[in-house]
């Protein structure tokens, strides 16, 4: 269980957003960080691939 909630934390943090965030703030920060992150803008690939996984477990673990 709490190797589960560590990796929630660092997906928050990985999206720049506080914990408890809505669903809308979670796709608004994931937007914000792939237009920085993704390989096409020059971005690395395997740190977009971390994002877009934090990005897919918060939005199954939020609510709203």
């Amino acid at each position: 269980m709490r190797r589960e909630v560590r990796s929630h934390v660092g997906s928050y943090t990985l999206l720049g957003i506080e914990q408890g965030a809505s669903k809308r703030e979670i796709k608004n920060a994931y937007r914000r960080q792939a237009r920085k992150l993704h390989p096409d803008k020059g971005g690395d690939e395997a740190a977009f691939k971390a994002l877009y996984a934090a990005y897919r477990q918060l939005l199954t673990i939020t609510k709203d």
